[in-house]
């Protein structure tokens, strides 16, 4: 038998108040944290929201306060991984706002994309955006995610979408919305074709479209030296008219070992 709805409205608001209420046990460590924040101690301010969150058997409401200055005191201090994850925690939480969880999951992938876990970072700007968030940094933050993480063609969908409601609209794209734009992938096994193609297509995008471009050639059966910048040139009666260069990565040329553990940025 459900009996709630039947509940005295009076008893229903006390039961309500005390579900957001902090007990002494968690909310002096907790002020101790905020009071440390706002004199810009962050580490000593983490170090304090610890002690609250150590605290056993706490309610949702003082989890999600807890988390919540852990949060803001590990991104104050310069821990992007501790800060995201507990970003990411509170943006799920039923005891924030929607206006909250848009801030929470902007604030998550930002924190994600310092610690360079891009995937992360990536799926809370998504988040962020389906959860009604327009902050323009914010889809910077997703595209840029997608390409750092060597999700090419997702980068290159999502700036493709940007660019055509960009013009649609009847604007110029932003420069940062087409740094990436150019990711061409070649797949034979000689490259010198493609050289000039590369080339066409810069001259394409650049004259006939007026975009300011970076072109990025993947190359999967060639490696060359690995990473490093290919050319397209034109000679003509010994003479050197037309010098067009661009970045390219040879698959087959990386070293596996050094990708695997080094900073690749």
């Amino acid at each position: 038998m459900v009996l709630a709805p039947f509940l005295p409205t009076a008893y229903a608001q006390d039961q309500a108040a005390k579900a957001q209420t902090v007990r002494p046990e968690v909310g002096k460590p907790l002020q101790s944290a905020i009071d440390l924040l706002k004199g810009k101690k962050a580490k000593e301010a983490l170090a304090m929201a610890r002690e609250a969150q150590a605290v056993p058997n706490k309610t949702p409401y003082e989890s999600y306060m807890v988390t919540r200055v852990i949060a803001q005191a590990a991104a104050g201090a310069g821990e992007p991984g501790v800060a995201a994850k507990a970003f990411d925690e509170i943006t799920g939480s039923a005891s924030a706002a929607d206006a909250e969880r848009r801030q929470f999951a902007a604030a998550a992938a930002g924190q994600y994309y310092i610690a360079k876990d891009y995937a992360k970072a990536a799926e809370l700007a998504a988040r962020h955006a389906k959860l009604g968030g327009t902050d323009k940094s914010v889809h910077t933050i997703y595209v840029q995610a997608l390409y750092l993480g060597n999700n090419f063609a997702a980068a290159a969908k999502a700036i493709s979408a940007d660019v055509e409601a960009e013009e649609e609209a009847g604007k110029t794209p932003a420069e940062e919305e087409l740094l990436h734009l150019h990711i061409e992938i070649e797949s034979e096994d000689s490259v010198a074709p493609f050289r000039e193609r590369m080339y066409d297509y810069y001259h394409f995008l650049t004259r006939r479209k007026g975009y300011k471009v970076v072109p990025i050639a993947i190359y999967l059966r060639v490696g060359l030296d690995g990473r490093g910048k290919d050319r397209y040139v034109q000679e003509v009666l010994g003479r050197t008219p037309l010098v067009f260069e661009y970045d390219y990565v040879g698959l087959p040329g990386l070293d596996g070992a050094d990708y695997l553990h080094g900073d690749n940025l």
